[in-house]
């Protein structure tokens, strides 16, 4: 089987959802599935002016045109850019129609948000193809939590409007939580057309077995986030917890690694409180340097409707390279941690329950090895790239029998 997979934004970029991107394909390709990836036009390639890329010997095709300057961002660039990017749907959708008259997919698979989704099904329809559309977030939900307002609020709802629209023309819909799962149904679709296929770890890419954390003193201990450094990921109060935690003695370093749009606050909030280190931008093929020389992941997400039901990678990669994890309890989260038993977990928006809970792991170190194995064995078991690959071999076959 050949599968069209098309991204709105995918490698070189390293946050959270251009791995699972790369995991997605990567996973399928192992099992024998011939794919490959068609990127929006607001992606640059890696190399400037490069019409088709390679990672991992999978081939990325690009649509990217400079001279019109529209990029990825999570800052708000006013109704004008706006609007060009939503004309770009239109050459979009033919760019990807050009393409797969080329290649011949037996699946077209778009990937969140509606833009790709509906260039997809331009695609699909035009040559009687199956399509997949994944939608992995809730971006109305995102532009609320940005900036509330009665302004926000509308662009929100046009935005449901035009989701939900764009999960009716799909042959099948792809969710990565239970809690989108439940969002999808309650939009009137009909439950036989959606799958739950997870978030997962990358086994392969965890190159030595890094569990240095039993090694260690707890006063030694580092701990880490890390991703992409946005409002709702909470990092503030996990500032807030630090800040209370050096008056009482807690000594232990923090990193910080990523870049995004709350990085200038963040900063500003941690000036005069020892040892926090920000550590920017990385690349997805250091991460053997990053896991290796932390001992603790902190995921301290706000809730919100939109963190209640996604569920995020972060978690799923510290377990496989052998790392605690300290989450809050937002449901994104309860789906892949439970407390005491797979890493721990805190009252979610409240920074003395976090400042406690990162006191209660250091004084809790004979707990920490058998901990990191349960939570290991429930990636092996339950979320590997594998097991998510076999599914959507499984998801594809059956949709191309439908259309034959």
């Amino acid at each position: 089987m050949k599968i069209l997979h098309v991204f709105y934004s995918t490698l070189p970029s390293a946050k959270g959802g251009d791995i699972r991107s790369r995991d997605v394909i990567e996973s399928q390709a192992k099992l024998g599935l011939d794919v490959l990836a068609f990127s929006s036009p607001f992606q640059p390639p890696e190399k400037a002016g490069a019409k088709v890329e390679h990672f991992n010997e999978i081939p990325y095709y690009r649509s990217y045109d400079e001279t019109e300057g529209l990029r990825i961002t999570e800052l708000d660039q006013g109704l004008k850019v706006k609007l060009r990017k939503a004309l770009k749907l239109f050459s979009f959708g033919e760019e990807v129609i050009n393409l797969a008259r080329r290649v011949k997919p037996d699946v077209i698979h778009a990937h969140s948000t509606f833009f790709c989704a509906f260039a997809g099904h331009k695609a699909a329809r035009k040559l009687g193809l199956p399509l997949v559309y994944e939608v992995r977030s809730l971006w109305e939900e995102r532009s609320v939590l940005k900036a509330p307002s009665l302004k926000t609020r509308l662009i929100a709802r046009a935005f449901r409007e035009i989701e939900t629209r764009a999960m009716r023309l799909a042959d099948h819909v792809v969710v990565i939580s239970e809690g989108l799962r439940r969002d999808v149904i309650a939009r009137g679709i009909p439950e036989d057309r959606i799958s739950m296929i997870g978030n997962a770890a990358n086994l392969s890419r965890v190159r030595v077995d890094s569990a240095t954390t039993r090694d260690k003193a707890p006063s030694d201990w580092v701990f880490a986030y890390v991703g992409n450094l946005s409002n709702i990921e909470g990092l503030d109060l996990l500032i807030e917890a630090v800040r209370d935690l050096r008056t009482k003695g807690w000594t232990n370093p923090v990193h910080l690694h990523g870049d995004g749009p709350a990085m200038a606050e963040l900063k500003r909030l941690a000036a005069g409180v020892e040892d926090i280190t920000f550590h920017g931008s990385f690349k997805p093929d250091v991460a053997l340097s990053i896991y290796s020389a932390v001992d603790f992941i902190v995921n301290p997400r706000r809730r919100s409707p939109l963190t209640d039901k996604v569920t995020p990678l972060k978690p799923l990669e510290a377990m496989a390279w052998r790392k605690p994890v300290i989450t809050s309890s937002v449901a994104g989260m309860l789906e892949l941690v439970c407390d005491g038993e797979t890493g721990f977990v805190f009252e979610a928006d409240n920074a003395q329950d976090l400042a406690d809970t990162l006191q209660r792991v250091t004084e809790s170190a004979e707990a920490i090895p058998a901990l990191i194995e349960r939570a290991h064995e429930f990636v092996l078991e339950e979320r590997s790239w594998h097991a998510n690959g076999l599914k959507y071999k499984a998801l594809y076959s059956q949709l191309i029998g439908h259309h034959s």
